[in-house]
């Protein structure tokens, strides 16, 4: 992996600590190979304190 990938990869798993989504959800960036193209997954699951609130807040608008 060279340095622009992984600069990549950590710009996508810092989305998670930027504030735009409370409470943090549990998330997990990896890099996959499907029919020789290299792409960025990104698996994003509510944190276990949203499940309690029920309610959740992105980029200052509550859901």
């Amino acid at each position: 992996m060279n340095n622009k990938e992984l600069e990549d990869l950590l710009k996508l798993s810092h989305m998670r600590d930027d504030d735009a989504i409370l409470p943090f959800p549990s998330m997990s960036v990896e890099k996959h190979e499907l029919c020789g193209c290299e792409m960025a997954v990104v698996i994003v699951e509510p944190s276990r304190s949203a499940q309690d609130a029920k309610v959740l807040w992105f980029r200052g608008s509550q859901f």
